[in-house]
């Protein structure tokens, strides 16, 4: 296509803390393809990956969240632009921190980056709101979620792996929950309580008329314990690996990613042999 997608957005001229900004990948159960890419900042320091605003490394700079999180939006709209500039189709989901967008003037800040993309394809971009804290106000959390929509087709909402009830939730319009597998859980292995915890999260999520996620799904385990209670979306390296363009729309059966999560498994069980 030879017309841009949407308008550039504003650069933003801010101290860097993270290396880069990647697509990772993400399949749905659903479709039983890869539907849609988280974008993500990235840092490697000591020989660790960090994502996120783990890339702070703990600041608690308000401007350095705020940065990221604009940096991020606009890494998104550029990868959606240059996918589709080459004609193909894919989805994006952008993550935000809550305290980014708490108040209305947050918000209008934060949205007057999205709004450039053109209405016909907001429905190429998901929002999920990250680090929401437990005691949100729920009209607060109503009327953030509500404006949101406007910028997108589906909203997510990040909760701790734990948290199972989510009635604070509410007439929120979110479509799926999700939540990041911890770093103890992924060196250990998934137990009959973790998956209790995801069962519960899952019914409780369908109340509300919406899916489940799990994100750094990194195992064979983790992957089967998912599809075992229904969680509908799955990222981490059993999907994909970290990309510096979205990856378009495409069918992956279960069963493939199920090899390419029993060969990281046969791998990590190789370099454990090695290292005794």
């Amino acid at each position: 296509m030879s017309e841009p997608a949407l308008a550039e957005p504003m650069p933003i001229d801010v101290p860097r803390q993270w290396d880069d900004i990647i697509f990772k990948p993400c399949w749905d159960a659903l479709h039983n393809a890869v539907c849609s890419n988280i974008c993500l900042a990235r840092r490697f320091k000591d020989g660790a990956v960090y994502y996120g605003r783990d890339t702070l490394l703990d600041s608690r700079a308000p401007d350095q969240h705020t940065a990221l999180d604009r940096a991020v939006a606009i890494a998104a709209q550029r990868g959606f632009q240059k996918m589709y500039v080459r004609g193909d189709n894919c989805n994006i989901c952008i993550p935000v921190h809550y305290d980014t967008i708490r108040t209305v003037a947050d918000r209008v800040s934060y949205f007057s980056i999205l709004q450039v993309v053109p209405v016909h394809l907001r429905r190429h971009f998901f929002l999920r709101v990250d680090h929401i804290p437990g005691d949100a106000p729920l009209a607060q959390m109503q009327d953030m979620f509500r404006s949101m929509k406007w910028f997108g087709s589906n909203l997510f909402a990040t909760v701790p792996f734990d948290q199972t009830d989510l009635s604070r939730f509410e007439d929120c319009g979110i479509d799926i929950f999700g939540a990041d597998i911890p770093a103890a859980v992924r060196a250990g292995e998934i137990s009959d309580a973790h998956i209790e915890f995801l069962d519960r999260r899952t019914k409780a999520a369908e109340q509300q008329g919406a899916g489940t996620a799990l994100n750094q799904v990194d195992s064979f385990e983790a992957l089967v314990a998912g599809i075992s209670v229904g969680v509908r979306g799955f990222a981490g390296d059993a999907v994909g690996t970290d990309s510096v363009l979205p990856v378009p729309e495409h069918e992956v059966p279960f069963a493939t990613l199920l090899e390419r999560a029993e060969a990281i498994r046969d791998s990590d069980r190789a370099l454990l042999g090695c290292a005794s």
